[in-house]
């Protein structure tokens, strides 16, 4: 079984290189960790495992969603996953469906490692597909925008149905509103995440400008509890 250490120094060099991917797949395989799985831009569906893998002929086997309907043969995929204090993302392909012993699976190819940072530190809501909480990202002059993802109290992220010219490390103003809770301040591109005709941008609120500071984190405290409260009904 692979040790927390291989998964460390596995991901670390993931992004340069192929035969790391599979490294890294086979870590979280043996880790039995858990993944969101979901199709590319859109919110996960639910939670699968890694079953099995083959890196010669570069695909490898994960769990049917349960009670989610099946997914598409062709479709581009992701998966988010968190170990050892890291968030990743993988970017995938759905092969096939196939029926094993054990019942149905997933047959993916094509891996790529998209994302791996540190896990935030501060709790972070997601926000479900049927609750659309409305947004608006300054691009260069343009308020563009766009639906909320996810929040916490230290950043969020959010889809746009176009390609963002925007950067990691750019200054951004942004909104959110959901009914009579609004919050506009000051953020900082984290990654930009390009999709077909559409992005998603992660940020992380600026917090430098005291004055700002206890007024956002009042807001966004508001945001999450009607977010998780509506999520509920």
């Amino acid at each position: 079984v692979a040790s927390p250490m291989a998964v460390e120094d596995a991901h670390a060099r993931a992004a340069h290189d192929s035969r790391e991917v599979w490294e890294l797949l086979s870590a979280l395989q043996a880790l039995r960790a858990q993944i969101w799985l979901g199709y590319s831009g859109e919110p996960a569906l639910g939670l699968s495992v890694i079953i099995g893998m083959d890196s010669a002929d570069g695909y490898f086997l994960v769990d049917a969603l349960r009670g989610q309907g099946a997914l598409s043969e062709g479709a581009s995929l992701y998966f988010d996953t968190q170990v050892e204090g890291r968030r990743l993302r993988f970017e995938c392909r759905l092969a096939e469906h196939l029926t094993l012993d054990d019942g149905p699976a997933y047959r993916l190819d094509r891996p790529q490692l998209v994302l791996d940072q540190q896990r935030r530190s501060a709790y972070r809501v997601r926000v479900p597909a049927s609750l659309r909480v409305p947004a608006a990202v300054d691009e260069h002059g343009n308020m563009v925008q766009a639906r909320l993802l996810d929040l916490s109290a230290q950043g969020c992220s959010v889809r746009v149905e176009s390609r963002l010219d925007l950067s990691s490390g750019e200054p951004v103003r942004m909104h959110l509103r959901l009914n009579e809770l609004n919050l506009a301040c000051m953020a900082v591109v984290r990654h930009v995440q390009q999709l077909p005709g559409a992005a998603r941008l992660g940020m992380a609120f600026d917090l430098e400008q005291p004055a700002d500071a206890s007024a956002l984190q009042q807001v966004v405290a508001k945001l999450q509890r009607e977010i998780l409260r509506r999520r509920a009904h």
